[in-house]
């Protein structure tokens, strides 16, 4: 899995580090990305034309070292168009994708500083599909989520150590439905709740014992 990842991120040193005519324009930012003059810059962008679109650089000011490259259709950088890849202040990779104008397409993934993989999604003219997966630094899995062609959206999560967390189902994107399973860390079941397109019609709640709770006072 790491030797796809490195495959996926190639790190194009000749783009970032060699541009030899001016850029089109220089922007300067502060730490929320909002336009800033010395001394409360922690970001610049430089842009610059090439065969394959406009590219956009982004770099930490500290660091001196890229936090962002991708390509874009038009020179103020509004639609992107290509691979983008996002690095982190000690210029490992930290994520890559690829936008086809503006809509994110294909496998975008996300990694821990330590190589370790974080997240992975795939994306259809913009919107997630099929299978994504998210995993802790150590490795293991932490989320699950499952779509298919109907709209029905199936997550699991896990603790840290192992146990899952909670399993449930949504369709339309966020409208819960059917019975969620919510759990206490040692595997116990911490409650079951009932939606009806996303309407809560019945749950009961478990200490960590796994017994019973009154739930006439919960909402």
């Amino acid at each position: 899995m790491r030797t796809v990842f490195l495959c996926l991120f190639v790190f194009t040193s000749t783009l970032l580090f060699a541009q030899k005519k001016k850029p089109l324009w220089t922007q300067y930012y502060d730490y929320q990305w909002k336009p800033a003059k010395a001394p409360n810059i922690s970001y610049y962008s430089v842009v610059d034309k090439t065969d394959s679109g406009y590219l956009r650089l982004d770099y930490y000011v500290r660091e001196r070292v890229v936090q962002m490259e991708g390509y874009y259709d038009d020179d103020s950088c509004k639609i992107q168009n290509g691979r983008f890849t996002y690095f982190y202040p000690s210029g490992k990779p930290e994520r890559q994708g690829r936008y086809v104008h503006g809509k994110k397409e294909g496998l975008w993934v996300e990694v821990y500083e330590n190589g370790r993989w974080k997240d992975s999604t795939v994306y259809r003219n913009g919107k997630a599909i099929g299978t994504s997966l998210s995993f802790f630094e150590n490795g293991s899995v932490q989320d699950s989520i499952e779509r298919d062609d109907l709209g029905m959206t199936t997550c699991v999560s896990w603790f840290e150590n192992g146990n899952i967390d909670y399993t449930g189902r949504y369709i339309f994107g966020n409208v819960k439905v059917q019975t969620w399973l919510y759990y206490h860390s040692n595997g116990k079941l911490a409650s079951r709740e009932k939606y009806d397109k996303g309407r809560l019609v019945d749950k009961q709640y478990y200490d960590e014992e796994g017994r019973l709770m009154d739930t006439t006072n919960r909402d």
